[in-house]
């Protein structure tokens, strides 16, 4: 667009309505959504913790905050937008020409007796180590071409994209586990308040405090390994093209994981698990001063 003459301020514009109405419609779907589904999600919470005793304003609060859920995403698509000004006509052109793949070097030589703008020549070595020498030789030997490393090449279109996701994967990472301890410590809270009866009569039968936490440890550590595995199960069928359904919208013709084993399948797990063990002897810890005959009589 910028090559055509359309002036960034317009092209930001463009972008800027597009985001506005998906982010206005997603926030207000949400809100409307949130406002029939509050009640039957927050029986149980409501049952064993009570009232908040701000019913009247909930609807307020939670328009507030898919406001402020707008106004996050706004914010940060301006600031994406703003880089379009460091952006060249030439190097638009330029980025959104369609590349071949997974080449040890490639050589661009200008196409003088044709309506082209450039040729691009991918060459794939069959000794890896030697592309940096092939790449220099060729320099030398054809200096009226622009000579580059695959992997420099690569760093040079992709370099933003690949910081945005991996920042991106550091925040979901960041996430996970405050979601994660989150619904486990009110979970485990509320069952704890639940079984109150029960724990006492444990207790009355010679159950210690530790031995009680043990079950609800077990339990955590149950229900945390199936939902591991189910993730695993759904990251390596569904996640690829789910990702690639995302990045394609950004230009990328082709997108495919590399999955690191370490972490897919130890760092993340043990990850998950020591989160859902804190939150879980943190929601339990009141099991230990709690009074039998107290709870019996409640019973």
């Amino acid at each position: 667009m910028k090559a055509i003459g359309m002036r960034v301020s317009h092209v930001a514009g463009l972008y800027t309505a597009k985001y506005g109405v998906i982010a206005g419609i997603a926030c207000a779907l949400g809100f409307l959504l949130s406002l029939p589904l509050s009640v039957p999600l927050t029986e149980n919470i409501r049952l064993f913790m009570g009232e908040s005793g701000r019913g009247a304003i909930a609807p307020l609060i939670g328009a507030l905050g898919a406001a402020l859920i707008f106004l996050v995403v706004m914010l940060y698509v301006r600031a994406v937008l703003r880089r379009f000004r460091k952006i060249s006509a030439a190097e638009a052109v330029r980025f959104g020409t369609p590349q071949e793949k997974s080449k040890a070097a490639k050589a661009a030589f200008d196409a003088r007796d044709a309506d082209l703008m450039r040729v691009v020549i991918p060459i794939e070595l069959r000794d890896k180590t030697a592309t940096a020498e092939t790449a220099a030789r060729y320099k030398a030997g054809f200096p009226f071409a622009t000579v580059g490393v695959a992997d420099e090449y690569i760093r040079q279109t992709f370099g933003g994209t690949m910081d945005a996701i991996q920042k991106a994967s550091y925040a979901a990472i960041a996430a996970t586990v405050l979601l994660t301890v989150l619904v486990t410590l009110l979970f485990m809270k509320m069952l704890a308040v639940k079984d109150r009866h029960s724990i006492a009569v444990l207790k009355s039968f010679g159950f210690t405090g530790a031995d009680i936490k043990r079950q609800y440890m077990a339990r955590s550590l149950l229900v945390a390994a199936l939902g591991v595995i189910i993730g695993v199960i759904l990251a390596n069928t569904l996640g690829e093209p789910v990702g690639a359904l995302l990045i394609s919208s950004l230009g990328a013709t082709s997108f495919h994981f590399v999955v690191n084993p370490f972490y897919a399948y130890l760092f993340a797990p043990l990850l998950i698990a020591v989160c859902v063990l804190a939150a879980t002897l943190l929601g339990i810890r009141d099991i230990r001063p709690l009074k039998i005959s107290e709870h019996i009589k409640e019973a």
